[in-house]
């Protein structure tokens, strides 16, 4: 055991000292990790929320303008940049890593801060929206449940359960008896209750002052989405209807998160096809089966469950890190991994 500790904490230190040595060596002499130039094969890159300042009020997925705009120049000055339609159908360069860049979720602020700026740059990316902008309740559960505690009351009841707000790391999350976090209680329940939480959230004395962080939790229009389609540089994918965790889905909600999000925007993008990424990355085959009816070709995912789905799934999507600079973001997407 004690063993096991020592070598966490030799790789935690080696880490930062390497981050270090990479920020310091490009900071002041331009030089840049050998690794980046010299990597081949392709990466899936994954953005969420871009935002002018205070990233992390409320979570860890979201980054500055400044920070996102940083790390693409870099990538376009390192790596190639290739297209959805690139990627598909393996146009790659071999002398290079080849970066397609993704953001999850349909965020206003990527219509606002990403959209513009790639479009300036002439730079290609897929964008998986979710369609719940379309709801009475026309914002994503966990977004929700990341904001409204800080606007919230110190103890609320949920379903006849105590919540009380508490500080984990940086942010304020509701929090029950045994330690679980709301968000995570109702992971996989489905629209109806999650939504009844929401409502119940509401209804517990939230300060209105929480529109004030819009930018945090607004979703594209279907406007918004139609212009980003407009352009050739752009794809426009589905995140599902409402970002449910589609493992513990019965078929009848799979097949209306599925089937009602690729058929809305197949109907305003006018495109015959509609890549798809799993909510949390979660699948399993009933997930694969539906898309398979739906004819849906690629998929997007974090990981395999059965030898035979990297076949159809591509998975090697990399998830940012707000909290590191962007040469060292290169370094790590490069490498294909945070260690």
């Amino acid at each position: 055991m004690l063993v096991f500790k020592l070598k966490k904490i030799v790789a935690k230190i080696k880490y930062k000292l390497i981050g270090l040595v990479i920020d310091l060596l490009f900071n002041y002499f331009k030089i840049i990790p050998a690794l980046i130039k010299n990597q081949k094969g392709v990466r899936v890159i994954v953005f969420h929320g871009i935002m002018e300042d205070n990233p992390q009020k409320f979570n860890s997925r979201f980054i500055t303008k400044i920070h996102f705009e940083a790390i693409i120049l870099l990538l376009k000055k390192y790596c190639h940049l290739i297209s959805y339609t690139d990627f598909i159908s393996n146009n790659l360069v071999s002398s290079k890593l080849n970066i397609l860049i993704s953001f999850d979720d349909g965020y206003k602020n990527n219509f606002d801060y990403a959209y513009p700026f790639l479009l300036k740059q002439n730079i290609p990316a897929v964008f998986f929206v979710t369609t719940c902008h379309l709801n009475k309740l026309p914002y994503l559960f966990n977004d929700m449940l990341d904001i409204l505690p800080y606007y919230g009351k110190n103890a609320i009841i949920i379903h006849n359960e105590e919540y009380v707000k508490t500080k984990v790391y940086s942010n304020f999350r509701y929090v029950n008896h045994n330690n679980k976090q709301l968000a995570k209680k109702y992971h996989y329940a489905n629209l109806e209750k999650r939504n009844s939480v929401i409502e119940q959230l509401f209804e517990s004395d939230i300060s209105s002052d929480y529109k004030n962080d819009a930018c945090f939790f607004e979703l594209m229009t279907e406007p918004m989405i139609k212009a980003i389609a407009a352009h050739d540089l752009f794809t426009i994918g589905s995140h599902s209807k409402n970002h449910l965790s589609l493992t513990d889905s019965n078929t009848d909600s799979l097949v209306e998160e599925i089937n009602d999000s690729v058929g809305y925007l197949k109907r305003i993008t006018g495109k015959e096809e509609i890549p798809f990424a799993f909510p949390y990355g979660e699948y399993n085959q009933a997930v694969l089966d539906i898309c398979a009816n739906k004819r849906i070709k690629y998929l997007f995912g974090t990981e395999i469950i059965h030898s035979e789905d990297h076949k159809k799934i591509s998975v090697n999507r990399f998830q940012l890190n707000p909290f590191v600079s962007p040469i060292r973001q290169l370094y790590y997407i490069a490498k294909g991994k945070y260690e």
